[in-house]
């Protein structure tokens, strides 16, 4: 299996209680850092994802670009999701980039996720989501 298929199937196979999925992709001592978390090891990593996967109705996961330079690669994704009080259930769209790093043993040991937390979050809450779009076509 490619890298591409790897990271492809880590994503969109993953259904927050799979967590042998995890295990095939990431390496024990795996650093994590998104918008909202910074976590260290598998283990944590997780309780992380299983914490997040509560309360998620449908995940997947386009992978639109991915580049590699040997053991470091950079994956450019658009997530499509639908969260139980987020969007009223609806399904969004959130645009991303990950940065994964590659050991010896072809397993992800650094993995950092870069987005908007607002397309992600912010926006999606009933009050506030409304007030930030009152304020994006402001500064428009």
């Amino acid at each position: 299996m490619t890298r591409n298929e790897s990271i492809a199937k880590a994503f969109n196979s993953f259904n927050g209680t799979n967590f042998e999925v995890l295990r095939l992709f990431y390496s024990e001592n795996i650093e994590f850092i998104d918008p909202i978390s910074h976590i260290h090891g598998l283990s944590q990593l997780e309780k992380h994802y299983e914490k997040l996967y509560l309360n998620v109705k449908k995940i997947s996961f386009n992978f639109t670009d991915i580049y590699h330079d040997r053991d470091n690669c950079i994956a450019c994704w658009t997530m499509e999701i639908s969260v139980k009080g987020l969007n009223r259930g609806r399904l969004f769209q959130v645009d991303g980039t990950s940065v994964f790093k590659f050991n010896s043993e072809d397993r992800v040991y650094y993995h950092r996720d870069y987005f908007d937390l607002g397309q992600m979050l912010y926006e999606k809450l009933p009050l506030q989501g409304v007030i930030i779009k009152v304020i994006k076509h402001l500064l428009k």
